[in-house]
This record gives structure tokens, sequence and C-alpha cells, in this order.
């Protein structure tokens, strides 16, 4: 049995990435344990962060004794599967307990993030699954396995052309609202430009991002509100109402300070559907500029310079869209991990 041990009781990322595993890993059973409240999990441990990010470390301590304390309720698991490089409670009780880990580090590590690695793995025997090769060379690590969820290429398929182009500008974010997907950023570079702009956020807010989603409201409300642009909060949606936003939308946008491997960019790219990235997202390994979309720097002239070439482009849309899915078309056909 595997044991997946997530930092959060949110289902994003990791989760999703977890999901996909799963399809994958058939012969295997899974049971998931959550920090704090889920409808992921029956078991939980302690998730002092949503009192306090100060908390963490006292929240990490608190959940390596939890976790070895469940010793009999974990008795039949082989395997534990911690998930981004943060979630380090699962790292020291699976040694502890001595169990095989395997370490999902899904995010590009900050400098602190690559110290806590480099010790944790000089101490403990840790299995390493990375989301590219670009985060080995930043933490330094040789021995490591590639992991890519493979997106349903089949469902995302788009079966009409993309539309051509008309005066205002429909755009979609797919992702929860929080800092680091940059939301805000993108509204106010709306703002600046001319342009008429529908934008469609599709993500659920966080607990723990509760002040930034109130910003992200009010942000919105003042651009509808003065009606040069429309700034849709759809909130968390199940697939099929994201594909036929993004079936009806003329650019998908990561405008991201820093991401691991936007599932939801992979699915988006399976539509056909122009992409717009920011550079600082750290995706250059999948969209290469001008090729299958288009690259900006987080400033508004970078962004604007990307508009302009993107609404001078006609033919070159659907050029651009057909590359984006052959991207993932090939990844998905490269999809391989070992257990």
């Amino acid at each position: 049995m595997i044991i997946n041990f997530f930092l959060d009781n949110r289902s994003g990322g990791p989760h999703i990435y977890s999901k996909y595993l799963q399809k994958h890993l058939k012969k295997y059973k899974f049971k998931n344990i959550t920090c704090g409240q889920s409808n992921e999990s029956k078991i939980q441990i302690s998730n002092l962060r949503a009192i306090s990010k100060f908390l963490f470390p006292i929240e990490i301590l608190m959940n390596i004794a939890e976790i070895i304390l469940m010793k009999e309720k974990l008795k039949q698991s082989d395997i534990f599967f911690s998930y981004t490089i943060y979630n380090i409670a699962p790292i020291i009780s699976g040694a502890i307990l001595n169990k095989k880990i395997y370490w999902f580090i899904l995010e590009n590590p900050t400098l602190a993030a690559c110290c806590i690695f480099k010790i944790l793995n000089f101490f403990f025997k840790i299995n390493t699954v990375l989301i590219s090769k670009e985060i080995a060379k930043k933490i330094k690590l040789k021995k490591f396995q590639i992991y890519i969820p493979k997106v349903d290429s089949n469902f995302w398929n788009r079966k009409t052309k993309i539309k051509k182009k008309t005066k205002r500008i429909i755009l979609t974010c797919v992702g929860n609202i929080n800092k680091i997907k940059n939301y805000s950023q993108l509204i106010d570079f709306i703002k600046l430009d001319r342009r008429y702009f529908i934008l469609n956020i599709v993500g659920k807010s966080l607990l723990t991002q509760r002040k930034y989603n109130l910003e992200i409201i009010k942000k919105a409300k003042k651009i509808n509100k003065l009606g040069k642009s429309k700034i849709i909060l759809h909130g968390s949606k199940k697939k099929e109402h994201i594909k036929k936003i993004l079936l009806n939308t003329d650019a998908f946008v990561l405008p991201s300070i820093s991401e691991g491997l936007s599932i939801a960019l992979m699915e988006a790219m399976s539509t056909r559907c122009f992409c717009i990235v920011s550079r600082s997202s750290n995706i250059s390994n999948i969209i290469r500029n001008k090729k299958n979309g288009l690259i900006f720097d987080t400033n508004y002239l970078s962004f604007k310079k990307c508009l302009d070439k993107f609404a001078k482009y006609n033919k070159q849309k659907n050029t651009i869209g057909e590359q984006a899915r052959a991207t993932i078309l090939g990844i998905n056909s490269k999809f391989t991990i070992n257990f």
C-alpha cells in the first residue's frame, strides 16, 4: 500500500498529480493523509499554517509525532509519497518507520527549500521524483526520476478551428487563487491597457489566502464598474465546464511568479488554445516563445508587447495552437515512472 501525504487539505496541484499517478500505478492500493479536514482523506494531521505561517516549524514536529503514533494504522503500507518540497514530516517519520520514501518535488524550489532538501537527502535514503531537469540542476541532484502527468488529450481535443480575432480579447486563467499565481498583477496590466478584455479566472479561493482573494475581488469590481473590461471570477469548476470556457477563449494566460508543471496549462495546450505565459513561471521547457505560445516578463510593457504580437497574428494562431497540442502529445508518449 502507498500512503499519499499532502501538505494541505485543498484539492489543488499535488492532489491532481496523485490522481494521475494512481491511474498509472493500478496494482497498488492508496490511502491519503492530509493536513487539516479534507474530503480527500479520512485521516488528517495538524495544519497550524492555517492559523499562522510562523507555526509551520511546530506543525512539522507535531506531524512527525502524529505519523509515528499511527504505526498500527500504517502497518500495511510499504511506501510513503510526500508531495512538494516543504512536506518534510513524512520524510523524517518515514525514515524512522523504515518505509520506502518517494519525495515528489512539484515546484520551482527557493534557496531555503534547496538547503532543506540537501540536508534531508544527506541523512535519509530518499527516492526523488521531479517534474523537470531544471529542478535537478537547481538542487544539484544527479539521481532522480522525472514524472509528467499524462493529460487526457482526447477529452481536451478542440474539434473546431480557433475563432478569428474580434475587438474584445477573451483571456482565461485556471488555478486556485493565491499570490504565486499572480492574478492581481495581471488585472493591473489589463487596467493599464486600452483594449477591452474579458478575463476568466477559474479557481477557488484558499483559506490561507483570504486577504489576497479580497484584493482580487475588489480589483475585479472596480474594473467591472468602469465598464472598460470585464473580470469574471468563476470559482472552482469541473473539467467539463473548464473545457467550455477554454473553447471560447482567445488565449490561456499563466502569469505565475513561480510554477512547477501546470496541469491546467497542459490541458489548455491540448485544446490547441493559444498560451501566453510568464518567464518566471519556470515552464520554458514546455512553451517555446513564438513556436507554441508566447512568453512575457512580469511587467506591463512586456505583457503589452505580447498582446500586440498576439493581435497581429491571424493564421499563425492556428499554427501555434497545433504546435501546442503536438507538444503535449509528445510529452504524453514519453510518460514513464518506475517504483
